[in-house]
């Protein structure tokens, strides 16, 4: 592990994490990252893939975690809440990727919390910058402005309308599908004081955006950025499109917008 580290010692990094059944998506974004960013490493962080499974990474860092998670859709926030709105994605899907239909399992939950064990411990290396991305995300255009712009905050979130049924004490939401992280004292220690809590707590599906939300008291440098870097409208001029919810499994341009980068 320590030789994937000094690889990126001082390296703008997009990372994202997946498990087996989101293969396809990862494949759509990694090859938008290399098609339309230049000079940005990209770490993948896999959960139970086999080494098959990662032949057509093998122009990206990996970590590939080998975890005993149950697989099985039975779960809830622990605020008794499920993960999906109230609408069942599996009635309008058009992929071959198995949607979420209500409840989640460890694995999804694991799969998608590890993600701040993976920025902790890239900043802890020397990592210059990191920016996180769902892996259901379609990059479109260079990112190399938005790390830029990072060099001179502590944090970037696109501020997004609250949940309907989750997390309803606030009146925004900074998404966790988009974290970038300045690796500075100030990430290191908030980041530190947090991961326990993350660890502990990794099996709830909303711990990502709770946790977020204490950044606010504990950072006055949070950047916050434009919708194109965060598209569910899926407008022409934004950067990132996103597949959040049940557009990836749904929405024909989205789809359409994929296929484009499902071989490289």
């Amino acid at each position: 592990m320590q030789e994937l580290y000094r690889k990126l010692v001082d390296k703008n990094v997009i990372i994202f994490t997946t498990d087996k059944n989101y293969l396809p998506f990862a494949k759509i974004f990694v090859n938008s990252v290399l098609k339309n960013t230049n000079n940005i490493e990209i770490l993948g962080r896999f959960v139970n893939c086999t080494e098959e499974d990662l032949i057509d990474f093998k122009d990206i860092h990996i970590i590939n975690d080998q975890k005993k998670l149950s697989t099985v859709r039975n779960l809830k926030t622990r605020e008794g809440k499920t993960a999906v709105d109230k609408e069942d994605f599996t009635l309008i899907n058009k992929t071959n990727v198995k949607p979420l239909r209500f409840f989640y399992s460890e694995l999804i939950a694991y799969s998608s919390n590890i993600k701040f064990d993976t920025i902790f411990n890239l900043l802890k290396n020397g990592v210059k910058n990191v920016i996180y991305l769902d892996v259901d995300s379609i990059i479109r255009k260079d990112l190399n402005n938005l790390f830029k712009n990072l060099n001179d905050y502590d944090f970037c979130f696109y501020k997004d309308e609250p949940y309907k049924d989750r997390l309803k004490n606030h009146d925004f939401l900074y998404h966790g599908g988009l974290i970038g992280v300045n690796n500075n004292t100030n990430t290191l220690s908030i980041l530190k004081n947090t991961i326990n809590k993350i660890t502990n707590e990794i099996l709830d599906f909303d711990i990502d955006e709770k946790v977020i939300y204490n950044f606010i008291n504990l950072s006055d440098k949070i950047l916050e950025i434009s919708k194109k870097y965060k598209d569910e409208d899926l407008s022409l001029d934004s950067f990132i499109w996103s597949g959040s919810g049940k557009t990836k499994f749904a929405n024909d341009r989205y789809i359409i917008e994929g296929k484009k980068y499902e071989v490289r």
